[in-house]
């Protein structure tokens, strides 16, 4: 039998009603949290694509930083086994050019080794022969005009006693081969030489003031006369008057000048002392 009482009916209605819209909004709190899911899935999508199109960036980017670092390892390896392989090349060049040098300079330092030794062979033999023919001819005399043809004709070993002999040897130039002759072996020539330089310092115009240097310095200078006639003082053969006469020389030489050397001014000052003390007395 139906019931028909209105109040059941309404609250029949108004449960249905509620039952309903709870259901409703069930439904739409759950649609919701869809949309909030799928709105955090697709975010968490994005974020992941925009980390993984990062992530393939850098790694394309080491891998190419990697690959240039191995190409320009591999080049400078390649450069460095090319300059080490050009190094031992010119290394070797370098040495055998060194050597081939070395070679030449020593066969060159061998001739003329051998051709000074010629000439001063030749030179000495020349000086020997030469002074032995002047020994036989001009020693012990006093033939001035003999040692002026002697003179002119060239040979300017000549010696001499007078100035106008001395004054014709100034002008052939004859200190180079007077100082030769100190190194000849017979001590009388030794000393005839030394007699004619002492005769051709002293020959020089007397209006050459004593208080300038000698004109005949830088020449003797140019042939080391000075080391020469020193060398002659400390001969061992050299009797005392070819000692008075080298350091007369030597005092004449540097007239008006500093003797640099220590050594060679003590010497030349004490002897020269030695013999004005010896005049004195």
């Amino acid at each position: 039998m139906k019931n028909n009482n209105p109040e059941e009916e309404t609250r029949r209605s108004f449960g249905s009603n509620v039952e309903s819209a709870a259901v409703t909004a069930q439904i739409r709190s759950i649609k919701l949290e869809l949309e909030a899911l799928r709105r955090e899935k697709d975010d968490i999508e994005m974020r992941l694509s925009e980390q993984i199109r990062i992530l393939e960036s850098r790694l394309r980017d080491e891998k190419e930083i990697r690959e240039e670092a191995e190409n320009k390892l591999k080049q400078s390896e390649e450069t460095t086994i090319k300059e080490k392989k050009e190094k031992n090349e010119l290394k070797i060049q370098l040495q055998t050019e060194k050597e081939q040098k070395k070679t030449i300079l020593e066969r060159e330092a061998e001739q003329k080794k051998i051709t000074f030794e010629r000439e001063k062979e030749q030179e000495y033999d020349l000086l020997k022969k030469l002074g032995e023919n002047l020994k036989k001819t001009l020693i012990g005399t006093k033939d001035d005009d003999g040692r002026k043809r002697v003179i002119k004709s060239g040979v300017i070993e000549g010696f001499n006693n007078v100035d106008e002999v001395s004054l014709l040897l100034a002008e052939k130039k004859p200190f180079p081969g007077l100082i030769r002759l100190l190194k000849h072996a017979d001590i009388l020539i030794v000393k005839r030489a030394t007699d004619s330089i002492v005769n051709i310092l002293n020959s020089v115009p007397d209006t050459t003031p004593h208080s300038d240097p000698h004109p005949h310095f830088e020449t003797i200078q140019e042939c080391d006369g000075v080391n020469k006639i020193f060398e002659l003082f400390h001969r061992d053969d050299a009797s005392k008057d070819n000692k008075d006469t080298a350091m007369i020389c030597l005092g004449n030489i540097f007239r008006a000048q500093e003797i640099t050397d220590e050594v060679m001014r003590h010497e030349i000052i004490s002897h020269l002392k030695t013999l004005i003390n010896d005049s004195d007395t």
